[in-house]
C-alpha cells in the first residue's frame, strides 16, 4: 500500500487502485473492529471494558470467532497494560480461556503464548514517555513483523499514557501519532481503553454524537478515532432478557468512519467469575434500541432487506434446505457493486437483533 519515499516520508502507491476497488474492507472482527486503524473503547465505569479488550485480544490472538463475529485470523496482539497487576491479569486471561474452551490443548496454549503479549510498565517506562511509540514498534518489529500480517494494540488505559493536562489538545497528540504510525507502518489496529465524562455517567444514552462529545479529556480523541466502540450498562427490568443472572451490557459502534453505526453486541457478565457471554432473546423479547432498526412485527420491517433476508432463513429452516448464498445476494441487493458483502452487512444487522437464532441454516 505504501512506497518509500524522500525527506522521511512515505507514500501511497496508486498503481493498483482497481484491485484495491474489488476487495472487501479489512476486517479483525466481523462489524466490529476495522484493520490498521486507530480508535477507542469507551464506557462508565463497572461496563467491563477491560475484560470486552482482553476477550477480543485473546480471540484474536488465537483466531476464534467472539460472540458469533468471525474474527479474520489468527493474529498478533500486543496489550499494553497501564492498570491492574500481573496477577489479575493471569487470573483473567485463564478464566476467559477455560470459559472458550474447556479443552485447551497444547497446541492453542503455544499459539497464545506466541500471538499474545501482554506488557506492564517497568522501571523504565513507569510514568508516559513520549518515546512509547518507539519502543512498542520495536516490540512489534522484533517479535511481529516478520510474518507482515498486522495485528491489534490495546493500551488500557488512555489516561496512563497522556502527559500534561488531559484537557488540553496538545496531551492527545502523542497517542494518536503513535497508532497512525502503527497502522501506517505495520498494518496494526490500535484501541484506547478510555472513559466517558462523569456527567454523562448513568444516562444511558448510546449514540454518536452524545459519545463523542462526552469522552472524558481533549476533543481531539473523539476526532482523532476513526471507529468507537461503547460499552454500556442496561437496566434488568428494561432488557427484557430476563430471567437470567448477571449484569446486561451492550457493546455498540457509535461511530465508524468508514461503516454504518449502530452495529450492536448484547453481553451479560456472570456474577461471580465476571465473564461476559453474548446474550440472544427470544424473538418476542427483542428490544430495538439502535434509532435504525425497527419493531419486527412492524409490515415496514418485514419489507427491508433484513426482514426480506429472515423470511428466506425461516423459509428454509422449515423446509429443511440448504441456502444459496450468491442466489440470495443477487436477488436482495441486485444494484449492489458488491452483493456478497452487502449480504454479509444484511446478517450482521439480523445479529445485532438477536437473529438468526443459532439453530437456523447460516446462524
Amino acid at each position: 500500500m505504501t512506497i518509500q519515499g524522500a525527506g522521511g516520508f512515505d507514500l501511497l502507491d496508486l498503481s493498483n487502485l482497481s484491485e484495491v476497488r474489488e476487495q472487501a474492507r479489512p476486517m479483525l472482527v466481523e462489524g466490529l473492529i476495522p484493520m490498521g486503524e486507530p480508535g477507542m473503547l469507551v464506557g462508565e465505569p463497572a461496563t467491563s471494558k477491560t475484560e470486552v479488550a482482553l476477550s477480543v485480544a485473546i480471540s484474536i490472538a488465537l483466531g476464534r470467532s467472539i460472540w458469533g463475529l468471525s474474527v479474520s485470523d489468527a493474529r498478533p496482539v500486543v496489550f499494553l497494560a497501564l492498570e491492574g497487576s500481573k496477577r489479575s491479569f493471569h487470573d483473567r486471561i485463564r478464566r476467559i480461556v477455560d470459559h472458550m474452551d474447556p479443552v485447551f490443548d497444547s497446541d492453542c496454549h503455544d499459539l497464545l503464548s506466541q500471538n499474545l503479549q501482554i506488557l506492564f510498565p517497568s522501571l523504565e517506562t513507569a510514568s508516559p514517555s513520549t518515546d512509547l511509540a518507539s519502543k512498542i514498534c520495536s516490540v512489534i518489529d522484533l517479535k511481529f513483523e516478520e510474518r507482515g500480517q498486522g495485528g491489534l494494540l490495546i493500551v488500557d488505559t488512555l489516561a496512563n499514557l497522556i502527559e500534561g493536562e488531559e484537557n488540553a489538545a496538545e496531551s492527545a497528540r502523542a497517542p494518536w501519532m503513535m497508532a497512525n504510525l502503527l497502522g501506517n507502518q505495520f498494518g496494526w489496529t490500535t484501541i484506547f481503553v478510555h472513559h466517558l465524562r462523569k456527567t454523562y455517567q448513568n444516562t444511558g444514552r448510546s449514540n454518536h454524537s452524545a459519545t463523542v462529545a462526552n469522552i472524558r479529556g481533549s476533543s481531539a480523541h473523539g476526532a482523532s478515532a476513526r471507529f468507537i466502540l461503547q460499552m454500556s450498562r442496561l437496566k434488568p427490568a428494561a432488557s427484557g432478557w430476563s430471567p437470567y443472572s448477571g449484569t446486561p451490557l451492550q457493546l455498540q459502534v457509535t461511530k465508524d468512519n468508514e461503516g454504518p453505526e449502530g452495529f450492536q453486541v448484547n453481553l451479560t457478565r456472570d456474577a461471580e467469575s465476571g465473564i461476559l457471554s453474548q446474550v440472544l432473546p427470544p424473538s418476542d423479547q427483542i428490544e430495538d434500541t439502535s434509532r435504525t432498526n425497527r419493531d419486527i412485527n412492524d409490515s415496514s420491517w418485514a419489507a427491508t432487506k433484513e426482514g426480506r433476508l429472515l423470511a428466506v432463513i425461516n423459509d428454509a429452516e422449515r423446509n429443511g434446505e440448504e441456502l444459496d448464498h450468491q442466489a440470495i445476494a443477487r436477488t436482495l441487493f441486485p444494484g449492489s457493486k458488491d452483493p456478497d458483502a452487502s449480504l454479509r452487512s444484511c446478517f450482521r444487522r439480523l445479529r445485532s437483533k438477536g437473529y438468526p437464532s443459532p439453530g437456523s441454516p447460516m446462524g
